[in-house]
Formats: C-alpha cells, structure tokens, sequence
C-alpha cells in the first residue's frame, strides 16, 4: 500500500473532502451541491491514498492570546476518515503533517477539543486551563441589588458587544478573537450597562420542563456578572433550571449553594508550532536569560535549543549551540499558556526547579469561551 499524502485541501478535492465528513459526522448523508464546506474563516487539509481522499481537517483561522497579543492559531475541527481507510495509519499521517502546513500557513498555535486526549497528546497536544459547566436551579438563584440597564439585543447586533467580549478575552490567555463568521449567529442577546459591561446569549428553544442553556456568559465587572445571573434567572423563571460555563476559577465559586452542579467538561487542547513567536509574547516579570532545549519528535522544526535573553519589555529568541534546560514542548506550551504554569508543573513534580523560566513563564488563567 502506499503512503499516505497530506496537502491542502482544492476544489478539485470537493467530492472526496465531503464524503469524509459525511461518513463521520453525517451517518453517510449525502453533501448538498449548494454547501459550502468550508467558510471564509477556514482551511482544510486532507489525506491522499492511492488517488482518492480518505481524510480530511478543517483549520479556523482563530487567535491564541498570549499576555495580550494574539498570535495565529489553527482551531482544528472535524478530523475524519472514510471508514474503510481507518486503522491504516490514515489518522496519524493527516495529525502529523498537518502541523507542518499549518507553520507554513503562519500559525504559531494549534488547538482543538478532543475526542480521546490520550490520542490527540500523540501528536504533542495538552490540555491547558479549564472550562466548568455551573448548572444551577432556578430556586437558587441569588438575589442581588444591582442596578444596571438591561436590554435584548438581536444576534446580527454583534457588533455592539464585540468590545465587552475582547476585554472578557484578554484576561485570559488561549482565548480568541471572533471572526464575522463565528459571530453570524441567530440567538439574541442581553446585555446589561451602558455602555455594555456583560452579556449573555441565549438558546430560548426547549419546553418548561429542559434547562435553559446559554451561548455566552460575559462579564467585565462584579456587577455585570449578578446582573446577569438576575437576568438569568428571569429567563429561566419557568425552567427547573439554568446553566452556563465559567473559567475553572470563575466567581461561580461566589454564589455555590446546596443543588448547584458544577463539572468540568469540554477542555482544551493546544499545541505550539512556532518556538519563536510563542515566546517573543511573553511578559516576563524580571529580567534575565535561559536556553531552553526543546524535545518535540513530532514537529522537528521546533526542536533543538534555543537561547531567550528577556525583560518585563521584551523577549529575544535565537537558535543556540550550547545545551540548557531540557523541556517537553507539551510542558512548554502549557508553561507559555500559564495554567499550569511553570512553578506549578515544578511543584508538582513534572518539571526540575528553574528560577529564570518562573520569571519568563509566570502563571496566567486559560480559557476559551469559543466551542468548534
């Protein structure tokens, strides 16, 4: 049998690439002529294998925060293989040189939701943050006494809760910039202050009976967030119960009472494919230098030593000759995300004691609010 060969998805790919996605996500259902498999805001990759497509990928071109500059990142989605190529390596060739495409298509970090961690940890992803779904009965609710003005908006007014949902994001690293085409959604929102400091989205189908799920659960200050669990909870007045998702630190832990579940579930995947630009992004909290000896199997591109002299104002990054700090790139892209940070992947054994790297990569919270 011959090799498989990942390339980029063409036109002339349309049939193959739509009967992968129809044979693992669709029950074989057929792809409309009229469907646009891929939007604006993609790239797809595929698998070639004896000159037919048997895999595929979509890659959104979203943003991966890094102490406040967003750096390129591939949003992996629907991997899939045809079911009679499966078990022949197929899988494994599309996860490995995909990486390589995406650092010549300028993408610093990949990530992507995970089926099975174990497997995807194969091609050097790691979960990094959290994300907790708080489900909370409408009896209880807290009661607060804020005063802030609501108001519905429609879900093509995006626009108008764009800035509150960049300053939500840029608390925390991992999150992303929103493309028009993530935002094109019908599902209206409500937003409270003036100008708005919070909003949530809201999926209103369902019965009395089914929980109230929301989209998005925005805030920017203490007050947003009760005002909008009132809101919330007004929504919910004739369900048995709300939910939501909130960072794993989130101020849920504030309003935790008897009957409210709370799960982590749905967590995050990243990878780093550009050494360099990662690291130059860095806010270090004093000044100094380290060579880092990055071991990366997978993505040889990225391995080797690497020389970093830094500052609280900048980070330089070289290629070096002289051995340093052994590291992991699955430790090192969590360490450059913050959670778990570098003192922490120390202190619980997984990483040798380093001062200059607790300065370079100090801790940070990880969330992404957006699911793909």
């Amino acid at each position: 049998m011959s090799t498989p060969i990942v390339r980029r998805y063409t036109e002339a790919d349309r049939e193959g690439f739509g009967r992968v996605r129809s044979m693992t996500y669709r029950g074989g259902a057929p792809i409309g002529e009229e469907e646009n498999l891929l939007r604006p805001d993609c790239l797809g990759y595929v698998v070639e294998l004896e000159g037919r497509i048997v895999g595929a990928l979509t890659a959104l071109k979203m943003t991966c925060n890094i102490d406040g500059t967003h750096l390129p990142c591939a949003g992996v989605a629907a991997v899939g293989v045809v079911p009679e190529a499966r078990r022949l390596g197929v899988g494994s060739a599309l996860m490995t040189e995909s990486l390589r495409l995406f650092r010549e298509d300028g993408f610093v970090f990949a990530s992507l939701y995970p089926f099975r961690e174990t497997y995807y940890s194969r091609f050097g992803y790691v979960t990094c943050g959290g994300r907790v779904r708080v489900t909370m009965p409408t009896t209880r609710f807290p009661r607060s006494k804020v005063d802030l003005p609501v108001r519905m908006l429609s879900g093509s007014e995006y626009e108008q809760v764009r800035a509150c949902f960049d300053k939500f994001c840029d608390r925390y690293n991992g999150s992303s910039r929103r493309s028009p085409e993530v935002w094109a959604d019908t599902d209206p929102y409500y937003v409270v202050g003036d100008p708005i400091e919070g909003f949530i989205q809201i999926k209103l189908g369902g019965d009395f009976w089914s929980p109230l799920n929301t989209a998005d659960l925005v805030w920017t200050t203490e007050r947003s967030y009760y005002a909008l669990l009132d809101v919330l909870h007004g929504l919910a007045i004739n369900r048995s119960e709300a939910s939501w998702y909130e960072p794993t630190d989130g101020p849920y832990l504030q309003v935790l009472d008897q009957g409210v579940r709370t799960q982590v579930e749905r967590l995050l995947m990243y990878r780093t494919l550009d050494i360099e630009k990662a690291l130059s992004a860095k806010k270090p909290t004093a000044k100094g230098s380290v060579i880092l000896d990055v071991h990366d199997p997978i993505l040889p591109e990225i391995s080797g030593r690497w020389a970093v002299e830094f500052s609280p104002d900048q980070v330089s990054v070289l290629r070096s000759n002289t051995g340093g700090y052994l590291i992991d790139q699955r430790r090192l892209t969590q360490a450059l995300l913050g959670q778990p940070a570098f003192a922490t992947l120390h202190d619980d054994g997984f990483l040798p004691h380093f001062p200059p790297l607790e300065a370079l990569l100090p801790g940070r919270r990880v969330y992404c609010p957006d699911f793909y």
